[in-house]
């Protein structure tokens, strides 16, 4: 039960985001397996498998093919991807874009209101969109889509 997340970590606020979303999200989703048995996701991170090389554009050069198979057969095992969508990140609308392709559901997330202002392809690709995703209400909804797209998975 793996879950690819989609999400750029470039910058200071974005990196901090990422935290806190990590972190409010396993929360959940141990409290989703204590209350209900509910089997316990593995989050992949494309950044713990691929190095950051936006820092020069001949480290992107150099490195773009091989960071974009890297991230492309690690969405293969995963049954949903969770996008987060703050800061129109080009690389989360490429994983966005393959995870349709691939027919695997996709959901929108983001610390403030963005995902209800996504642009019409990158809505029309994903499944859900939730705003506002590290607060309690909206991280519930969150894990129980995750939920309710594992226990439809073919």
């Amino acid at each position: 039960m793996k879950i690819y997340f989609a999400h750029p970590a470039f910058t200071d606020p974005q990196k901090e985001f990422k935290a806190r979303f990590l972190e409010a999200f396993r929360f959940a989703v141990e409290k989703k397996h204590i209350e209900k048995g509910a089997p316990t996701p593995e989050v992949v991170d494309p950044f713990d498998f691929a190095p950051n090389v936006e820092d020069t554009s001949e480290h992107r050069t150099r490195y773009a093919t091989a960071i974009a198979s890297v991230c492309c057969r690690l969405m293969e095992d995963c049954f949903v991807v969770i996008a987060a969508v703050d800061h129109a990140d080009t690389g989360v609308a490429f994983e966005l874009g393959f995870a349709y392709a691939l027919d695997i559901p996709a959901i929108l997330i983001s610390e403030s209101r963005a995902a209800d202002k996504v642009n019409a392809m990158l809505g029309g690709t994903s499944q859900a969109a939730i705003t506002n995703v590290i607060h309690g209400d909206s991280m519930t909804a969150l894990v129980d889509l995750v939920y309710g797209f594992w226990a439809t998975k073919p």
